[in-house]
C-alpha cells in the first residue's frame, strides 16, 4: 500500500477530522473494511521523537477513528480534550492490519499543535 504525508497544523482544543484515503502501488482504493486501523502521535525531539505515543486512537476499544470502506477511506477525529493540554511538534502516522497479520504504514506526517488565549470552558 502507499503512504500518504500530510502535515497539518491545528490550535490546542480545537476540533480536527483527518481523512485519509488508502491506496494500492496502483493508485487504486483499498476497502479498509475489517481491518485494524491505529493512530497514534507523538513529540518530536531532538534527533527524532518520542518512541511512546502521547495520542492514540483505533477503530476498536480507544475509538476515534470511522471507516468509509467503500472508497478506501478511514477518518482519525481530534476533539477538543484531546489537544487541549498539547503544544508544540509532534509525529503522527497511521497503520493498518489486515486479516491475516499484514501491517502497512499508510500515514505519515507532522502536527503543529498552537497555543490559544481562549480555553475551552473558560
Amino acid at each position: 500500500m502507499m503512504t500518504q504525508k500530510t502535515d497539518f497544523t491545528m490550535y490546542q482544543g480545537d476540533s480536527k477530522v483527518l481523512s485519509v484515503t488508502v491506496a494500492d502501488e496502483d493508485g487504486v482504493a483499498v476497502p479498509v473494511d475489517g481491518m485494524t486501523i491505529r493512530w497514534q502521535a507523538s513529540p518530536v525531539i531532538t534527533g527524532g521523537f518520542e518512541t511512546t505515543a502521547t495520542l492514540m486512537k483505533d477503530n476498536g476499544a480507544l475509538g476515534g477513528i470511522t471507516t468509509v470502506t467503500e472508497e478506501g477511506v478511514f477518518e482519525v477525529e481530534l476533539e477538543p480534550e484531546d489537544t487541549e493540554s498539547l503544544a508544540g511538534l509532534y509525529y503522527h502516522e497511521a497503520e493498518l492490519t489486515d486479516g491475516a497479520g499484514n501491517v502497512s504504514t499508510v500515514l505519515t506526517g507532522r502536527m503543529t499543535i498552537k497555543p490559544v488565549l481562549i480555553r475551552a470552558g473558560g
